[in-house]
């Protein structure tokens, strides 16, 4: 299995799961998460399959994980917007959100859809999926889909952050640098990006020398200070997508 593969088996596993228990799960997800895990790709990929073929929501979000990324099939984004749509429309959140991603980014289509893209965003969100947090976020931040509105931007990356998702405090930290809908404030923004970064954001690698550029040396202690206030805060949560 190539390198890109394992991560993107991984991605799926620790984004729509969170960590996979060692043994066989019961569901669908789970079971293809952690066959993807231990290199077994075929037997995932025969497991969601089967669920697909049945109908089963689970089974339409696995197997467009697969179409969508390419792994033992050929990459085919049209037919995995097709069946995340389907289990999007029975309710699966990680499926509502990939489907907004896919709109969003016009993936598979011929034009982007940011006011359908919302909708899924929100519809997720609504089920407390921390990623779809993060994208109401960018599109109230930008006016992409919706009204611009930074306020409704911050509260939607604070929830995500609420619920552990790195890219909430980075979305957060952006607000403070640029002074939307915030104060503009390098140390308070640079204190939300190296929470970010320490929680595995990577946007937050490039985005914090930048933003520490901008703060003078002898404000780096406050920067560390703050920083760890906000960690403490927010403190250790599972994310929920």
């Amino acid at each position: 299995m190539s390198l890109k593969k394992v991560v993107l088996s991984l991605a799926f596993a620790v984004s729509c799961l969170g960590l996979p228990t060692p043994a066989m799960a019961a569901s669908v997800s789970e079971d293809v998460a952690v066959l993807l895990e231990s290199g077994d790709e075929q037997t995932a990929f025969d497991r969601a399959e089967a669920a697909s073929y049945l109908g089963e929501a689970e089974g339409h979000e696995a197997l467009a994980y697969f179409y969508e990324t390419g792994i033992l099939v050929d990459a085919n984004q049209s037919v995995a917007l097709a069946l995340y749509r389907k289990a999007a429309e029975a309710g699966r959140a990680h499926a509502q959100w990939r489907l907004g991603v896919m709109l969003d980014e016009a993936v598979g289509l011929p034009d982007a859809q940011p006011e359908e893209a919302y909708d899924w965003f929100m519809a997720a969100a609504q089920q407390d999926y921390a990623k779809a947090f993060t994208s109401l976020g960018v599109m109230y931040a930008t006016g992409r889909g919706i009204d611009l509105d930074y306020s409704q931007a911050l509260d939607c990356y604070i929830q995500a952050a609420q619920l552990g998702e790195a890219h909430g405090f980075y979305g957060v930290g952006i607000l403070f640098a640029l002074g939307q809908g915030v104060p503009q404030d390098s140390i308070e923004s640079a204190a939300w990006m190296m929470v970010a970064l320490a929680k595995g954001d990577e946007q937050a690698i490039a985005a914090l020398p930048q933003i520490l550029d901008n703060v003078d040396a002898a404000a780096h202690d406050a920067v560390a200070r703050r920083a760890d206030a906000i960690d403490k805060i927010f403190g250790p949560k599972p994310v929920i997508g």
